[in-house]
């Protein structure tokens, strides 16, 4: 990497986090008004949302080249709960610049990343050009609340640090298909439940139980760990 690049990088990653921080001190000091709704979540970070920022334009650049540094130690949780397969179908929801769908691309036969910016998805198509090439790889424009795909196509999905729709997942996997989502910010108490922070409700290890029961999924396993909430959730065989 060309030192003007790891510059840029460095600069691009002081002002993410001096943004968060400065950004979670207004919401602190402002209050929340209104709290938001749950399914606020897929449109707060798609393009035109109030968190849109983080994901497009310059801001979301310098995302989605430190996003599969920063977020490694996620992706080696998720992979160990997922317990992926050689013969897996594994569909990444709100796949970024496809850091996880790299890294675990030879343990399974084919991988499908999904998101809603075309910046992520540009990046994520550069970092799995020979996958794509060889036709074991597939990126979709599309929003997680209605997943622009059939029934049962996967057997394997995560939502890292992204909205996910436990029943639109549910169906969009196979029987015996298995789901991780990770949430970096949960509610860890039943005070926090009550709260949001940067325009999204705050869930804990009940909200995600009860979610993933309600949507069909059995052997709910919920762990707290290095960045925040991991829920699996199984589909049963029929």
């Amino acid at each position: 990497m060309r030192k003007g690049t790891k510059a840029a990088l460095g600069v691009g990653a002081a002002a993410i986090t001096g943004m968060a921080f400065a950004f979670g001190r207004y919401r602190k000091r402002k209050g929340q008004t209104a709290l938001p709704d749950v399914d606020s979540i897929f449109t707060v970070f798609a393009p035109g949302g109030s968190q849109a920022f983080w994901c497009n334009g310059p801001l979301g650049w310098v995302t989605s080249k430190i996003m599969p540094i920063v977020e490694a130690d996620v992706y080696r949780t998720v992979a160990d709960m997922i317990q992926l397969r050689p013969d897996d179908c594994l569909l990444d929801i709100g796949c970024g610049p496809g850091g996880f769908l790299t890294a675990q691309a030879k343990e399974v036969r084919q991988v499908v990343g999904m998101d809603a910016s075309p910046l992520m998805l540009q990046a994520a198509e550069r970092r799995l050009a020979d996958r794509i090439a060889a036709g074991t790889a597939k990126l979709v424009d599309g929003n997680a609340a209605a997943l622009p795909f059939g029934e049962g196509e996967f057997s394997a999905a995560v939502a890292i640090y992204a909205p996910a729709s436990p029943s639109e997942a549910f169906r969009v996997l196979r029987p015996g298909g298995r789901l991780v989502i990770a949430d970096p910010e949960p509610a860890r108490t039943p005070t926090e439940a009550g709260s949001a922070s940067y325009d999204r409700r705050l869930l804990g290890e009940s909200d995600y139980r009860r979610m993933l029961t309600d949507a069909g999924f059995t052997d709910v396993e919920i762990r707290f760990g290095p960045g925040g909430l991991y829920a699996l959730g199984c589909k049963p065989y029929l």
